[in-house]
């Protein structure tokens, strides 16, 4: 759970909030984090509900990450995009998260990776892809001020959508990954809430 508590300022404070209040929960951020291992290595993909995992904010978590002994090029760390988090970044005079939620956020993406590490079980990984019809790029067509639209005029999109499976031996849990080339967002009239919105 990386849920912050309080400072909780999003992106929208742009759009009229004030900045400095806190913001109702609509619903918990997580951190999720998957460990693959073979024989000869351990890699471990963690996946934070952030709106933007800056470079900053990355170097100190691969940095807590091998305090534990482990070594940087064994992890991949993504964000889910969620416009409804806590700002990893200055962004349109919105502060960003604070010193306090960095080091919580830090502390728990570690935490959530080395769990993952510690749990790792037999396994049996299987994948596939399809096609979605489901994106547009607005930037290429100049509609930047547009409602997004299936129907309408494109640009250049990647259809493809990639699934891993993944089956414990013991035939009763499963997981799915799976990416697409997306920029996923929930608009709803309480702009300003905490959420890990449609992605999360």
């Amino acid at each position: 759970d990386i849920t912050p508590d309080r400072n909780r300022q999003t992106i929208y404070h742009r759009l009229g909030d004030r900045p400095g209040n806190t913001v109702p929960i609509l619903d918990r951020l997580s951190v999720r984090a998957t460990a693959f291992r073979n024989p000869d290595c351990l890699a471990i993909w963690a996946t934070l509900d952030v709106c933007v995992l800056a470079a900053a904010l990355r170097n100190r978590i691969v940095a807590e990450f091998t305090r534990s002994g482990m070594h940087a090029d064994q992890i991949v760390l993504s964000a889910t995009h969620t416009h409804s988090a806590p700002t990893g970044h200055d962004f349109n005079g919105v502060d960003p998260m604070s010193e306090e939620y960095v080091t919580f956020l830090v502390k728990q993406t570690v935490r959530a990776m080395l769990a993952a590490a510690e749990a790792a079980q037999p396994a049996q990984i299987s994948f596939g892809k399809a096609f979605v019809d489901l994106s547009v790029n607005r930037r290429q067509v100049g509609r930047m001020a547009t409602v997004n639209c299936i129907a309408a005029p494109t640009g250049l999109v990647d259809r493809e959508v990639n699934v891993a499976k993944i089956c414990l031996r013991d035939g009763e849990r499963m997981g799915l990954l799976f990416n697409y080339a997306a920029h996923p967002l929930a608009m709803c009239p309480e702009k300003g809430v905490i959420s890990a919105d449609f992605p999360g």
